[in-house]
């Protein structure tokens, strides 16, 4: 059984994983491409704590 760091890094790369199956899905149901400024936008009107992030980090 894994524990301690790799235990966190697959939580964490698990979690990125099914952010970005969301993603595509929505693109693809919509017929449009990935559009990272309309993503950042749906965040922020969303006042998701990951937008704020994303905005310190640029």
């Amino acid at each position: 059984m894994l524990g301690g760091r790799h235990s966190t890094q697959f939580r964490v790369l698990r979690a990125r994983a099914f952010k970005w199956l969301r993603i595509l899905w929505r693109c693809w149901h919509d017929r449009v491409p990935y559009d990272e400024t309309r993503y950042l936008a749906a965040l922020s009107q969303r006042k998701s704590p990951l937008a704020a992030h994303l905005r310190a980090a640029a």
